[in-house]
């Protein structure tokens, strides 16, 4: 797993992601063990051996044959407070070229904002982000829109009221594996357990948890089928 991220990873099993892992794997009778590593060291550690699972996006893994189900969808945000170039309809990252935007070090959204010239600048934690949109250092922020209302809506209250978000992309969070008939077998099962936790309602009490009094988004109800490296984007 990359390294912690809320609400997705918390590092004490109270995470979106690892509630529903957990849940899943309670469900399967399976033992697991999460290893917490920052995103291009857990990658590495993926790719030289095929005994491990990854958990995360798949940009960085198009080098090798994968196998992977879909676990949740988040939408990539950028929060930025309204100006006079800021302030139309249908905003896209194309008119925040040479815009200062702040993201969480090790982000996997760097290269996505620097191919639209924009001026990016690392933090090491959302609230670190945060602090700078609020003081006004940079002109806006990168997060996921679920760590936003779950993580910096919560804790920074009415200081981000006057944000505005511009959702640019959604993003699938994939459990991933080496191909292999063991693995392929594995992650059916897996699809298949996920199935019988929407249809119980486990799958949506855990979201519901996480977004609160927000609605919970369209794309985040669960697609399980088992994909492979030659069709996922």
């Amino acid at each position: 797993m990359t390294a912690t991220y809320p609400p997705f990873l918390q590092g004490d099993g109270s995470g979106l992601v690892e509630e529903i892992l957990d849940s899943l794997f309670q469900q399967m009778d399976a033992d697991t063990e999460f290893q917490y590593l920052p995103r291009k060291r857990a990658i590495h550690r993926f790719k030289k051996n095929p005994d491990i699972y990854y958990l995360g996006v798949t940009q960085d893994l198009i080098d090798i044959p994968f196998i992977a189900i879909k676990i949740v969808t988040y939408a990539r945000t950028v929060l930025y407070y309204p100006s006079e170039d800021l302030n139309k309809d249908n905003l896209s990252l194309k008119d925040m070229a040479g815009k200062q935007i702040a993201i969480k070090r090790g982000s996997s959204s760097k290269n996505i904002l620097l191919s639209h010239q924009i001026n990016v600048i690392e933090a090491a934690s959302l609230d670190s982000l945060v602090k700078l949109l609020l003081s006004k250092r940079v002109d806006g922020i990168y997060m996921p829109y679920e760590s936003y209302i779950d993580h910096i809506q919560p804790k920074f209250g009415d200081h981000t009221q006057e944000l505005q978000q511009l959702n640019f992309a959604l993003n699938p969070i994939y459990l991933v594996a080496h191909q292999s008939s063991k693995n392929k077998d594995l992650l059916d099962r897996m699809a298949e357990e996920i199935k019988s936790m929407e249809q119980s309602g486990k799958y949506q009490t855990i979201l519901q948890r996480h977004y609160g009094r927000h609605p919970i988004p369209d794309y985040m109800q669960p697609d399980p089928q088992l994909l492979s490296s030659d069709i996922i984007p």
